[in-house]
């Protein structure tokens, strides 16, 4: 078998390694940019020059998937252990205290009235308390100007209803 490989040239080595760092590298910085296609031409016109008969050439292949996928289960076995790279994961919140806090209803509260601003078929804006908020219907349609009712607050979702559906 290394009567086999005797012909592989320093070059040739060097596209092999270049080209599985490349991918590697393209693993830990996800996106498939210029180290994965930079990874993949290296192994590719490394095959290409360095085989020098079809077989030779198909047991490269074999060897390059094969550490490719070694690389792959090392990586899924990370994931899976909760092991990943701190830039792999997101570790922020942002909550009240930065300033950011999800809408919980605007401050609108069931029964209160409003008008529809837009047309709601069933999402669209209305003006509550003074306000213009997002808001939707179960289903119905509600014509622009129409009189509303606050029927729930799930959130930030505000549902409402025709003020004359529920008299």
């Amino acid at each position: 078998m290394p009567a086999f490989f005797s012909g592989i040239s320093f070059w040739s080595l060097i596209l092999l390694i270049a080209g599985v760092g490349f991918l590697v590298g393209e693993i830990f910085h996800p996106g498939f940019g210029l180290p994965g296609i930079l990874g993949i031409l290296a192994l590719g016109l490394d095959i290409l020059i360095s085989a020098r008969t079809f077989a030779q050439g198909l047991l490269m292949t074999a060897i390059a998937a094969v550490i490719v996928l070694v690389i792959f289960l090392i990586g899924a076995s990370l994931f899976s252990a909760g092991k990943l790279p701190k830039k792999l994961v997101l570790q922020d919140e942002n909550g009240s205290v930065e300033g950011f806090v999800s809408g919980d209803g605007e401050g609108a509260k069931e029964g209160d009235a409003g008008r529809a601003l837009t047309v709601l078929r069933p999402s669209g804006i209305a003006e509550i308390g003074g306000k213009r908020l997002d808001v939707v219907t179960r289903g119905e349609f509600i014509p622009e100007g129409e009189a509303l009712r606050v029927e729930a607050v799930e959130g930030s979702r505000i549902i409402v209803a025709a003020a004359s559906a529920g008299e």
